[in-house]
């Protein structure tokens, strides 16, 4: 029988007969997916909750415990990170990794001064920092503190915050032997108790460059001995005019400085201008919030 547009129709059957046909098919290949997906996730699902153990190396790091799908990783890296030692005391933030900024509610910035070779300049800028009612951190290495013992009494019986900026100033210092980098950190640290009479405990650690900051074997260091923060910094003057530093400024920020003459005149500029726009510079330990340490002897 012909149709009105004048072909001719396939058989209902036929079509019926191609359409379970086509049916069929895809109720196969969903069953197939179904099959590939529980595939996957059966295992997984059974090793993060209680399934059988996966095998795993002696000496696996963190990043192959996250390829081989581990669900204590987070644990693993947290463990990296973050020594086992007791923990500390809830005066103040968790142990940060690098300091650089901390909230402020009171235009209070941090003024650091590193090395400190020149001593006649570390008096220059207590002086200076005297007459504005102001304080900064110093972070001497060991040569400023032997050529000058006087000079770090005065520093802390004036109120000023010495911190660590090891020993020999070595820029390779996360490349060096656990003990060594331990020795590095004592040393200068042992050198400020001799200077100043009476056992000074140190919470900031300044590593030569900042190049060791993120350095996990550092950070594990330093933490065992004590140590509570890294110090780096959210501003340096090294390359900045006198004049464009305070613009450059911000509330809770630490600012890095160094006792040489250049830095020294930068600082006799910058400093009046900040205290004239209503910053206010203080010690780490004033930026933080923190009590200072209590020393001994």
């Amino acid at each position: 029988m012909s149709a009105a547009g004048g072909g001719a129709r396939p058989p209902s059957g036929n079509r019926r007969s191609r359409r379970r046909a086509r049916r069929g098919r895809a109720l196969l290949f969903l069953c197939a997916a179904a099959v590939l997906v529980a595939a996957i996730l059966i295992p997984l699902l059974a090793n993060r909750h209680g399934g059988a153990p996966v095998d795993r190396p002696a000496d696996a790091t963190p990043e192959a415990a996250a390829t081989e799908g581990y669900a204590s990783v987070f644990d693993e890296l947290a463990a990296l990170i973050a020594p086992q030692t007791e923990p500390l005391a809830p005066t103040g933030p968790p142990l940060a990794l690098s300091l650089s900024t901390a909230w402020t509610s009171d235009n209070e910035i941090a003024i650091t001064v590193d090395d400190c070779f020149k001593t006649g300049n570390v008096r220059r800028i207590m002086d200076l920092c005297d007459g504005l009612g102001v304080k900064v951190t110093f972070f001497p290495v060991a040569q400023a503190v032997k050529n000058d013992p006087s000079a770090w009494r005065e520093a802390h019986e004036r109120g000023f915050l010495i911190g660590n900026h090891t020993y020999s100033h070595n820029m390779k210092l996360k490349e060096l032997p656990d003990e060594e980098i331990a020795r590095e950190i004592q040393g200068l640290n042992w050198l400020v108790n001799q200077a100043l009479g009476i056992e000074y405990p140190m919470r900031y650690l300044r590593t030569p460059g900042g190049n060791a900051d993120s350095d996990p074997k550092v950070r594990e260091i330093m933490t065992g001995l004590g140590y509570e923060y890294i110090a780096h910094w959210a501003l340096s003057s090294t390359g900045t005019k006198a004049e464009d530093l305070p613009d450059r400024i911000r509330p809770g920020q630490v600012i890095l400085f160094h006792a040489t003459d250049a830095d020294v005149e930068k600082l006799e500029t910058v400093l009046p201008r900040l205290v004239e726009l209503g910053f206010r510079p203080v010690t780490l330990d004033q930026l933080m919030g923190l009590e200072p340490k209590a020393a001994a002897g």
